[in-house]
């Protein structure tokens, strides 16, 4: 994590009068940053029934936590946390 402070706390910030050309120098800085430190951002060229899949995957899992909201639980956040996130 300190090495991902890092290279955030050397990225400077567009101002709001940035031009086209510094906010994607920006954007791209920020994408290689994600991807070196996250390991995000990457083209994953999924099939049309991949996509699919993957938005039902999505929607039952905001149907989850909707259900979730509702339902009185003694620890919400370890049954997100075991659900929701990626396994360690």
């Amino acid at each position: 994590m300190p090495d991902l402070q890092a290279a955030l706390a050397t990225l400077p910030l567009p101002t709001s009068t940035a031009n086209d050309a510094e906010l994607q120098t920006f954007a791209a800085r920020l994408e290689e940053i994600a991807r070196t430190y996250r390991d995000l951002g990457h083209e994953w060229n999924l099939s049309a029934e991949q996509v699919a899949l993957l938005d039902k995957y999505l929607q039952a899992n905001l149907l989850f936590v909707e259900c979730l909201n509702l339902a009185y639980v003694p620890d919400r956040a370890a049954i997100e946390n075991q659900i929701l996130l990626p396994p360690p």
